[in-house]
Order: structure tokens, then sequence, then C-alpha cells
């Protein structure tokens, strides 16, 4: 199963890159791959969920995205 992930994952990096996404990290977590990027597609940032949250007083946004069984999120700055 673990190969299964490793190249689900890879393949869902490959089509990031290939629609401008910049990966900045891939994490494996017991249940899925993580993968954070920058520069989002457009049809991207209107399919993900946003998530708001505050921790020490510091508000930040991230959005979360699923794609094919991988979890892609990136930060508020990149989103219109």
């Amino acid at each position: 199963m673990d190969m299964a992930i490793e190249q689900i994952s890879s393949r869902v990096i490959k089509k990031l890159r290939q629609n401008g996404c910049e990966v900045v990290m891939a994490t494996k977590t017991p249940r899925r791959v993580m993968i954070n990027i920058e520069q989002p597609t457009t049809e991207m940032m209107y399919r993900a969920m946003e998530i708001r949250q505050q921790q020490h007083g510091t508000r930040s946004t991230i959005y979360t995205l699923p794609i094919d069984g991988c979890m892609v999120h990136w930060k508020h700055p990149y989103a219109s």
C-alpha cells in the first residue's frame, strides 16, 4: 500500500507542476500525503475549502483541496 500512495502522490505532484503550481513540500502521513503548494490555479481556488484560524492572536487563512487521495493546501496570500 505504501508504494501505491507514493505513486499516486508522484502523479498528483507532476500534474500540479504541469498546471503551473509550485510544490513547496510533500509530507506523508499515516492516512495520506499532504502537499503544500504556492500559486494554485484559478479552478483550485474556487474548489478549495477555506480554513480560518487564530493562534496566539495571529489570524491566518489556509485553503485545502483533496486531489486523488492527497490533500493539497496553500496559505492566504496566494488566493484572491
